[in-house]
């Protein structure tokens, strides 16, 4: 028996939407790169955060330092973008174009990277809907055996050379707040423990004050001479520890600079001296503490080096 057909139309069932196509999470590397020229070298260091899918944070080391001994000369290099995939890709071609070069000269080092940069953004086009990612890179370049090293900043296919003109070059989100602080504390001509120690201050503001911006926790030392030092994380930590109450010294000495009344006293002053006294003992107190925690980390650098000629 053939059943009787129903009095409606039993709809179909939909098919099944397509699931939404997932962004891929991009990492971030908004940080704080930063280079400080002195009469003794230069001194560059950046934070060590790195932001990914706009939430989730990790600590990452954003500088390499290539030293080749065979090479003429020994560079750092580290980098600052909204996008670390397109970052980490052209670093490597900057790297190998300096790592390939046999002389050290700055006009050839200009001509060599403008013709690798040219390469790359010939390579990578983005879409017109997309925002290409802003990328930019300091470079300090160290002449061997000796010569004053050199800062090459590189944004998109402009290169320009800071260290002619200038004694300090920050890029990345953390720079505005760094070029402020610099301007403040450095007149320029400072030596290289001045300076780490200054980077090591401006540092620890900028991730206090600034988000996207980690904890610096490397400082590298490029001297005229071709030393090579570097700050660990534990050295940049005393220096902050031993710089903390100098915001408490600026506080007071701009409440004593600002009070104009003729019987000035006051009694927030935590030592009984005038405030004269009180900012003079702070400070010498912090330099002490400066001087002996340099010292010990160049008789730290001073036993690695007898250790390395006695294993050779």
């Amino acid at each position: 028996m053939t059943p009787k057909p129903l009095p409606f139309v039993v709809p179909k069932k939909p098919l099944p939407k397509k699931p939404p196509e997932q962004r891929e999470k991009r990492k971030h590397r908004m940080t704080l790169v930063s280079a400080l020229m002195g009469r003794e070298g230069v001194v560059i260091f950046c934070d060590t955060q790195e932001t990914v899918g706009g939430y989730s944070k990790k600590n990452v080391d954003k500088m390499t330092v290539w030293n080749d001994p065979d090479s003429p000369f020994r560079f750092a290099i580290s980098g600052a973008t909204d996008d670390a995939t397109y970052l980490d890709m052209l670093e490597r071609a900057i790297s190998g174009t300096l790592l390939n070069m046999d002389t050290y000269s700055l006009a050839d080092v200009e001509m060599a990277l403008s013709n690798t940069l040219i390469e790359f953004y010939s390579k990578h086009i983005w879409p017109q809907a997309a925002k290409a990612p802003l990328t930019e890179f300091l470079i300090v370049i160290q002449p061997l055996p000796s010569g004053h090293p050199d800062v090459i900043h590189v944004s998109g296919t402009a290169i320009t050379i800071p260290s002619l003109t200038h004694h300090f070059k920050n890029i990345g989100v953390g720079a505005y707040l760094a070029d402020y602080l610099f301007s403040l504390l450095l007149a320029g001509g400072q030596t290289q423990a001045e300076l780490a120690i200054v980077g090591a201050y401006v540092g620890k503001q900028v991730n206090e004050n600034v988000d996207g911006c980690g904890p610096v926790e490397r400082i590298v030392l490029l001297g005229d001479n071709g030393e090579y030092e570097e700050l660990a994380a534990d050295d940049i930590k005393g220096f902050e520890d031993n710089l903390y109450p100098i915001g408490e010294v600026i506080q007071t000495a701009f409440v004593a600079a600002a009070n104009v009344a003729s019987n000035f006293t006051n009694t927030v002053l935590k030592c009984p001296e005038s405030e004269l006294e009180y900012i003079a003992g702070e400070l010498q107190d912090i330099r002490a503490a400066n001087i002996k925690l340099w010292d010990s980390i160049q008789e730290k650098i001073r036993r690695v080096a007898e250790y390395r000629e006695r294993s050779e």
